[in-house]
């Protein structure tokens, strides 16, 4: 789980084995499926702007999203994100 720097939004992979990341809103409880992968996210992390998330996934890469959800970099290898 990661919270957003304003505390509004938390996203969760619930889904383990499924890579499905979900964004909540904190104050609503609105849950939308934000992501999906092919493989489970290990870490998720918001920048400190709230305008980038981070997502550190079993096959190895870190990956740098936009708050749409486009991909904006790729480096790696993460095993986590604290």
């Amino acid at each position: 789980v990661a919270v957003s720097p304003d505390g509004r939004e938390l996203l969760a992979q619930c889904n383990y084995n499924q890579g499905i990341v979900y964004r909540v809103g904190v104050a609503t409880g609105a849950v939308r499926e934000w992501k999906r992968f092919d493989w489970a996210a290990r870490g998720l992390a918001f920048d400190a702007s709230g305008g980038r998330v981070f997502t550190a996934h079993s096959d190895g890469p870190l990956r740098a999203w936009a708050a749409d959800g486009t991909e904006s970099r790729v480096g790696g290898p993460a095993l986590a994100l604290a």
